[in-house]
């Protein structure tokens, strides 16, 4: 399925902490298994090796870095998931810092010289020649563009963060993709269009309209705006893009691809509950969730009744879809909540998109057995303008049940101050989480925040913040205190709560 991912954040309030969030992520370089080993007789031609424990021919991820880096910086936050599931890790090098047309050239032609030594020594580091992905950061999608779109038959997949930057960018790199081309999974910090952006998604949304127009659309997936995000790392994907590539590839004894229902379709958590209807349902993107009155539900197991996180997603109520910056929320069902992300009427504005999510919640909360729901522990959540949404929800309804907001960013206008003031009045903690820190943005604003926030626990409220930046935590503020500011200086220890933790500390659980 086609994927194209948002993260936008013009929500006011709520969003609590980040999703998933334990506790301070240090981005530590992962030590290789085999560090420096030459592919070729130029001194610039040396890849690092980080390999699996498992017996079994391991899948391999060859890797590219970004511009000004070196084959050195694989991060274990993502290179260590990787490994865990069984695939190997080539970080290969050439020239460090592309800077014209010459050194590209010699980057794609050692790019062929390092394929070809993996796969001459396949055997020694017992790699899976026949699975295998190529991907990079920034430079380092560039310079495996060729590679990536060579035909060679063992390559099943692309996955790529940051990717074809600048003026790197043509209409030509898309001449080598064909019908037969991989699966590709690109990854974004921001949103297409921000000016100043290096890396604008609006060049990996043409690769994903050539995979359109040449019918093979389910092969492309696009994510951007992780910085609107709980972790914006463009690599964080990676062993769930594999596992899918491979479950994508396996076939059952007698050669009939296997049903859904055998797959593991790893990063692609199937919902409980999909495509559950509020509304009439009228058609107004088919590629990638169907109708706006449609919502996906994702319920425990156990006969229990649970607390449940009702999401709308971001957009400027004029695009977006019920599967953006979802993140890792669907794995709230693992921690006894139940997540439920809605669609709604866009291109009409706020104020359908309002009575639309009314409109979800009434229908929700009458089935809430069905769901798993106990209709007294409600938090509902937004991104962006889905925040905004959700507060005024909260206030003009003023539902019985409804005890906290979580949302993933807030966006500064008067429309969105006016939402977190209503909340204060009704006593709602609030909590936001942004992969975004200081300078003030004018947009989606920390400090304006972090400054809404302070006035709700001056009222008596409950109310955390939490920012990050390239997979680190940076700052948290929690009920009137900054615990933790690395351009402060400011650490004092304390501890500060994941998603699921704080939604059943408020719900008393």
């Amino acid at each position: 399925m086609i994927m194209i991912n948002k993260l936008t954040q013009k929500a006011a309030i709520c969003l609590f902490t980040l999703i998933l969030l334990p506790a301070v992520l240090v981005a530590q370089v992962k030590t290789p298994t085999y560090p420096h080993v030459s592919y070729g007789a130029e001194d610039r031609q040396w890849l690092n090796l980080y390999l699996p424990s498992s017996d079994k021919p391991a899948p391999v991820f060859i890797y590219a870095h970004h511009n000004g880096s070196t084959a050195d910086d694989v991060k274990s936050s993502w290179a260590n998931p990787a490994l865990e599931e069984g695939t190997a890790i080539v970080s290969w090098e050439s020239i460090a810092k592309v800077q014209g047309l010459s050194d590209f050239k010699k980057c794609a032609e050692d790019a062929k010289v390092m394929f070809a030594w993996v796969k001459k020594n396949a055997t020694t580091y017992n790699f899976d020649v026949d699975k295998i992905i190529i991907g990079g950061q920034s430079r380092g999608s560039f310079v495996s563009w060729g590679l990536a779109y060579s035909q060679d038959p063992s390559i099943v997949g692309i996955y790529m963060g940051q990717a074809l930057p600048g003026k790197t960018f043509n209409e030509r790199l898309l001449e080598p993709i064909t019908k037969n081309a991989p699966p590709i999974f690109l990854t974004y910090r921001k949103e297409p269009g921000v000016a100043g952006d290096n890396h604008d998604p609006a060049h990996g949304l043409r690769v994903v309209e050539k995979y359109k127009e040449l019918g093979i659309v389910n092969n492309a997936e696009l994510l951007h705006s992780l910085n609107d995000s709980s972790d914006n790392q463009v690599m964080q994907f990676l062993p769930k893009f594999v596992r899918s590539v491979l479950a994508a590839s396996v076939v059952s004894a007698n050669g009939d691809a296997l049903p859904d229902d055998e797959i593991d379709w790893g990063w692609k958590i199937l919902p409980t509950f999909p495509n559950e209807a509020y509304g009439p349902r009228t058609d107004v993107n088919p590629e990638l969730t169907g109708d706006n009155h449609l919502f996906d539900v994702w319920a425990p197991d156990g006969d229990g009744l649970y607390p449940v996180v009702i999401y709308a997603h971001g957009g400027g109520f004029s695009s977006g879809d019920k599967t953006k910056a979802i993140g890792s929320k669907p794995k709230l069902a693992e921690d006894k909540i139940v997540f439920i992300s809605i669609n709604y009427t866009l291109k009409k504005g706020p104020k359908k998109a309002i009575q639309d999510g009314m409109d979800a919640i009434d229908y929700i909360m009458t089935n809430h057995e069905k769901y798993k729901i106990d209709p007294e522990k409600i938090f509902l959540s937004g991104n962006s303008a889905g925040g905004i949404m959700m507060n005024h929800i909260i206030f003009d309804r003023k539902t019985p049940g409804v005890i906290g907001a979580w949302h993933s960013a807030y966006f500064k206008t008067q429309f969105a101050d006016l939402s977190v003031d209503n909340l204060r009045e009704l006593g709602i903690p609030i909590a936001i989480s942004m992969g975004k820190l200081y300078p003030e943005n004018p947009g989606h604003s920390p400090f304006a925040a972090v400054t809404l926030l302070k006035k709700n626990v001056t009222a008596g409220n409950s109310g955390m913040w939490i920012g990050s930046a390239d997979d680190v935590v940076k700052q948290v503020w929690l009920d009137g205190k900054w615990i933790l500011d690395v351009e402060q200086g400011i650490d004092t220890g304390e501890h500060y709560p994941s998603m699921a933790r704080w939604i059943h500390d408020v719900a008393g659980d």
